[in-house]
């Protein structure tokens, strides 16, 4: 069977199951670049041929060959899965490779950087890295992470700039559910360890080692860890507990009667779209936090830090009264890479006579304010190397300096790269799609990641690419399109009804976590790494999400045969292309004809076969990892 013929019938299926066709994104490319009035694309296809002469450079002094191309469909998944955390549905496939645009790469990476998917799963990889993919026992537990991620989602699809969103989480203030980068502080409740995290996730310094000590390895002292935390020793989380209503007196207006229900049944309401569930997720979280306990910020402008000597307890390091900034042995504020203040002589400690803060306001948050300056300034370049080194990882599964969290010690195979796409990020003001568009483009992230002959012992030049397990979140959006327990589109501006309906945020973050201990990821490990797991396979193997979705998909399908799909051939290749994101090769066509002939005849028998082979399908290595 042709392809186009392929697609017809394909496209003949989604029309008689109501899902209209989303017509194609137009590339937003006259948006003007920071530098010499470029587009965008333009832009972009500058950076990525800088990436590929970096990359092809260094292959050739290292006697490197590079693989060949992936192919069409190979890029169409990696993209998808990168951008936008799932394939692509089995109508995105056909279309693309149908396409015969000479630039419908370079369309297909703008349409998913225009969605809002994009939008929501950067802003999952973003709060995965920021306070982590498990529930915390700090103010707002598993729902701060939600409010975070909501956040994070709207500032992204509004096209603010990275270096912005990094000021307003730095200096937030309020409670969480006014406002989600309060749940940065809420996940990190003490001084230390929000220094130790916007040290390793905006700086690429773990300067949490030096809290104890000098740290054994790097240039850092405990002195300067402890003037970084003096930014934000005055911070501190509460909660404000509220009373529950009164319970109403008359049992009416609880909608009780006798013990049974008042009134008559009403019908269910019609169902709603993608983003309005999770909008009224969002809605009812707040709702539930302002009638229970409110988690949010305070600063306290008469609190220092010290450093606490042998024998005292953290406590100790804490020190509060009108005139704590006049004590000799309170730590200012000192930024990490700005130039180190003085330090006064043994002999003049004891008569310091700094002035203590004046009382102004309840709350002070100048110093987090003069950090965010800091960052912005001296800690400028610091700040746009860790961040284009944590995209790099996360679309080729390592860094350029690896680990990333470590840009003094990790291993720096390309640092002509790095200060290219460091400089080519603040040139662009910050923009994150930039540095992803540029990527995306290069040869480089185009290759297979076939070994071949010249680099099979290569895991750090990317003369291939490198395949990995898929992070949770990709994995879940994965399944449910595969398995169509989702619209084909996670930002579905559509409408699925029945078990085809969309879920919501919340529930997707439900079925992360079930994930994330299945993954075994340690909190302290780097939030982009995973490996394959017993725990993991289990849950593959015999979990209800798979298995059911295994059912729904083949009854999905045995309503397309009513469509167009008239034998078996298109029906396996269906399978292979909502799975495996590409049609299925000569052998494992043959390898499917033979399964269901011998299924024989009988209808239940054939279901079971084509049901096997899908539940396969999802378990096999290549369609859990990004390769």
């Amino acid at each position: 069977m042709s392809r186009a013929r392929l697609f017809v019938t394909l496209a003949l299926g989604v029309l008689v199951l109501g899902v209209a066709l989303v017509p194609p994104v137009e590339p937003a490319l006259e948006r003007t670049f920071a530098r010499d009035g470029e587009t965008a694309l333009q832009a972009a296809r500058r950076l990525a041929s800088g990436i590929d002469a970096v990359i092809e450079l260094r292959l050739d002094d290292e006697g490197i060959s590079s693989s060949p191309p992936a192919s069409e469909a190979a890029w169409l998944r990696r993209i998808s899965v990168d951008l936008t955390g799932r394939i692509p549905s089995a109508w995105e496939v056909v279309a693309f490779l149908e396409s015969d645009a000479p630039d419908k790469r370079e369309r297909k990476v703008e349409e998913l950087l225009g969605s809002e998917a994009w939008a929501r799963y950067r802003a999952w990889q973003l709060t995965a890295a920021y306070i982590g993919r498990r529930p915390s026992g700090g103010g707002g537990g598993r729902e701060a992470p939600l409010l975070l991620q909501a956040w994070l989602e709207g500032r992204l699809a509004e096209g603010a700039r990275y270096d912005d969103i990094v000021r307003e989480i730095i200096t937030a203030e309020g409670f969480v559910d006014d406002n989600g980068a309060v749940a940065f502080y809420l996940r990190h409740p003490t001084p230390p360890d929000v220094t130790g995290a916007v040290s390793r996730l905006f700086l690429g310094t773990p300067i949490q080692c030096a809290q104890c000590h000098d740290h054994p390895y790097a240039d850092w002292s405990r002195e300067q860890f402890f003037g970084m935390t003096a930014f934000f020793i005055r911070t501190s989380n509460y909660t404000k507990r509220i009373d529950p209503p009164p319970m109403p007196k008359d049992p009416k207006k609880n909608g009780m009667n006798n013990g049974g229900m008042m009134g008559k049944k009403k019908a269910p309401p019609p169902p709603k779209r993608a983003e309005e569930v999770a909008a009224d997720r969002v809605r009812r979280i707040k709702e539930r936090m302002r009638e229970n306990a409110r988690y949010g910020l305070r600063d306290d402008r008469n609190t220092e830090i010290r450093i606490p000597q042998a024998g005292e307890t953290d406590r100790a390091m804490f020190v509060r009264g009108a005139r704590a900034a006049a004590r000799p042995d309170v730590i200012p504020p000192q930024f990490l890479f700005a130039p180190i203040a003085k330090k006064a002589a043994p002999e003049e400690q004891g008569t310091t006579t700094r002035e203590a803060p004046k009382a102004s306001r309840k709350s002070d948050p100048s110093r987090r304010i003069e950090f965010a300056d800091h960052l912005a300034a001296e800690g400028r370049d610091r700040f746009a190397k860790a961040t284009v080194n944590r995209i790099w990882k996360e679309m080729f599964g390592r860094g350029i300096v690896d680990p990333v969290d470590d840009l003094d010690l990790g291993d720096n195979t390309h640092p002509e790269l790095l200060d290219l796409l460091a400089a080519d990020f603040i040139a662009s003001d910050y923009d994150l799609r930039h540095i992803q568009r540029s990527i995306a483009l290069s040869r480089t992230y185009r290759r297979s990641s076939k070994r071949t002959e010249g680099n099979e012992d290569d895991e750090t030049m990317f003369s291939r690419f490198y395949m990995r397990p898929m992070p949770p979140e990709a994995l879940i959006g994965s399944i449910l399109i595969a398995t169509g327990a989702i619209d084909e589109h996670l930002e579905a501006g559509r409408e699925k009804r029945g078990r085809h309906a969309a879920l919501n945020v919340g529930q997707i973050y439900d079925l992360s976590q079930r994930f994330t201990y299945a993954f075994d990821d340690d909190e302290m490990g780097e939030a982009l790494d995973f490996e394959a797991s017993i725990p993991q396979a289990l849950m593959f193997l015999n979990g209800s999400l798979v298995n059911d979705g295994v059912e729904r998909g083949i009854a999905e399908l045995v309503a397309m045969d009513m469509a167009g799909l008239r034998n078996d051939s298109e029906r396996v290749q269906h399978l292979y292309l909502r799975t495996l994101s590409r049609p299925p090769s000569r052998k494992e066509m043959a390898r499917a004809s033979a399964l269901l002939k011998s299924a024989g005849r009988a209808e239940y028998a054939r279901q079971a076969a084509f049901e096997d082979l899908f539940w396969a399908l999802l378990n096999s290595s290549e369609f859990f990892f990004n390769h």
